[in-house]
């Protein structure tokens, strides 16, 4: 058995709804938008059903390959995973397949982050403070790149996102103090994955950006089932601002760039 190419979205769906939560991004990138540019590969069991599905994205300027297992580790299979992984980018993955990757390549690891899942605005918080956001478009992507370059710099932020999905800011004398917008957008699939969440580093401590979080879910949840975020496990006040908006854990995995080594 080995790793083989899927180009079937339906039963790339069938499989990803066993496991939903897990697999958001799996199922956002079946959307028409994404599809051209995700690559997905399965593994299959002695029945020819998938017991292993991987993807590759290649949208944004450096390439993503998610790794997670359907369980808790791709175990043996890593090994003939990684001639398909390109030469460079980024990896998530459970923590299980840190040795392997470390005797492969470069990596520059950033801990473990958490997928928190939207359960909805708790019943003492519905829509908190979602008033004071207003939608952000083009026209906004001066003062959102700088915004976003002063609070997070490390966050993965390109143009494109602000034209594919919704992005919600807030502005006090004019000036955008904070973001909410999104990773992942798919009505069609019914998930979506909130990002670039951000607050100028002189106006935290404020709940500028719980606004704009706010006024993101509250049109989200319109049309979309499953809503996610990604946030680093150490990242304490935003873990506090996600749970108060209705947002729980359900999976733990690593966040790391890599690159092969030179010859």
């Amino acid at each position: 058995m080995h790793w083989q190419p899927l180009a079937a979205p339906a039963e790339i769906r069938q499989f990803a709804l066993r496991a939903p939560w897990r697999f958001l991004f799996h199922l956002g990138d079946l959307d028409e938008v994404e599809w051209p540019v995700t690559d997905f590969y399965a593994w299959r069991d002695d029945a020819d059903e998938i017991s292993e599905l991987i993807f590759i994205y290649r949208g944004l300027s450096l390439p993503c390959a998610h790794l997670f297992g359907r369980h808790d580790s791709l175990g043996d299979k890593l090994t003939s995973l990684l001639p398909l992984l390109p030469r460079a980018g980024w990896i998530h993955c459970s923590a299980e397949e840190l040795p392997a990757l470390r005797a492969r390549y470069r990596l520059k690891e950033h801990g473990p982050f958490l997928r928190l899942a939207w359960m909805g605005f708790p019943e003492d918080a519905a829509a908190p403070g979602a008033d004071g956001a207003v939608r952000l478009s083009a026209a906004d992507l001066p003062e959102l790149t700088e915004l976003l370059t002063a609070a997070y710099p490390d966050t993965h932020f390109e143009p494109s996102q602000l034209a594919k999905g919704l992005c919600y800011g807030l502005r006090r004398a004019g000036k955008l103090l904070a973001c909410a917008g999104l990773h992942v957008h798919s009505p069609t699939e019914g998930v979506a994955m909130l990002g670039n969440i951000a607050t100028h580093p002189d106006h935290r401590g404020q709940g500028l950006a719980r606004v704009a979080c706010a006024a993101l879910l509250t049109e989200l949840e319109r049309e979309i089932g499953r809503i996610g975020l990604n946030v680093s496990a150490g990242n304490a006040a935003a873990l506090s601002l996600y749970h108060a908006l209705g947002f729980r854990e359900v999976l733990r995995y690593e966040e790391l760039y890599f690159e092969e080594p030179s010859p």
